[in-house]
């Protein structure tokens, strides 16, 4: 859990050091948690095991999952500038 905390504070620091706005961090902040969580819950209820396979195609997931409201975000911004 303590890793978990700590990547996402550093993930968070360096989107607010290159997108230069709190908001458009905070959308992926609570998303990836959320969807973490989501995951497991659906691995659990399925049964299923999180094995090497699973944990690559999270981070995979999770890059993806980070990547777009980012972008979002970004492009948004621009257009109203």
């Amino acid at each position: 859990m303590k890793t978990l905390l700590e990547a996402i504070a550093l993930v968070s620091s360096l989107c607010i050091c290159f997108l230069q706005n709190f908001r458009a961090t905070l959308i992926p902040t609570i998303a990836v948690p959320v969807v973490l969580m989501g995951t497991f819950s659906v691995l659990y209820a399925f049964g299923y095991s999180v094995n090497t396979l699973t944990m690559f195609a999270m981070v995979l997931a999770i890059g993806l999952l980070w990547m777009t409201p980012s972008v979002v975000v970004e492009k948004r911004r621009t257009y109203y500038e």
